[in-house]
């Protein structure tokens, strides 16, 4: 199992969260904690990301909701998730 990881950095306006290791219903809970107060538009790279499943799908979902989502550096087995929920729209292509 790869432990999950993240970190939020800002520089100006831009917010970048990066994530690492599986965002699974264990992890889910520590990202939205740790996107707590965050607001506005969210950049996530995801190039360590190596697994995703619907816990951490509704975390993106509602981020996008509550302000705006992409997802760069996606992986193509997270990719293949994200488009199966409806969700790829969100991948940016660089």
């Amino acid at each position: 199992m790869d432990d999950f990881g993240v970190r939020i950095e800002r520089q100006g306006e831009e917010i970048t969260v990066r994530l690492s290791g599986e965002l699974d219903m264990a992890a889910a809970p520590t990202l939205e904690r740790a996107l707590d107060g965050v607001s506005g538009s969210i950049r996530f790279d995801c190039r360590d990301l190596s697994f995703v499943d619907s816990s951490g799908l509704a975390v993106f979902a509602r981020v996008e909701r509550a302000g705006g989502a992409r997802l760069y550096g996606v992986r193509p087995n997270v990719r293949r998730v994200l488009e199966v929920a409806g969700l790829g729209g969100l991948i940016a292509d660089s």
